[in-house]
């Protein structure tokens, strides 16, 4: 696990649901995260961010499912057939990211959605 320590030089928020944080270590190397309003309320200038973060392989399974499905060219109508309609999409189709998530942390469905 990395951990960053770097100070706030800002936090730059618009007409978004979002805030961008900027932060410098004392390397000179800079982070920029976009992150929730809600997340960065109270946050200022001159605070120090701490950030502890690691990078995972995804099981095979999961990887499998997150991966969209390759988009083949539509097949040419025969003449006089009637068209057919496109396949309906589902919504369980692709997990969404809080879904992937709780399959490797090994939570119950639903579980991050509740938080």
């Amino acid at each position: 696990m990395t951990t960053i320590v770097a100070r706030v030089l800002r936090v730059l928020q618009g007409h978004s649901p979002t805030a961008m944080l900027h932060a410098r270590e004392l390397s000179g190397n800079e982070h920029k995260l976009e992150l929730s309003l809600e997340s960065v309320r109270g946050v200022t200038a001159g605070q120090v961010l701490v950030l502890q973060w690691s990078v995972h392989d995804l099981p095979e399974m999961v990887v499998g499912e997150v991966v969209p499905p390759v988009a083949r060219p539509a097949e040419e109508p025969k003449p006089g057939a009637a068209p057919t309609p496109p396949p309906a999409a589902s919504a369980s189709a692709t997990p969404s990211e809080e879904q992937v998530l709780e399959v490797m942390l090994g939570l119950p469905p639903g579980r991050l959605r509740s938080l």
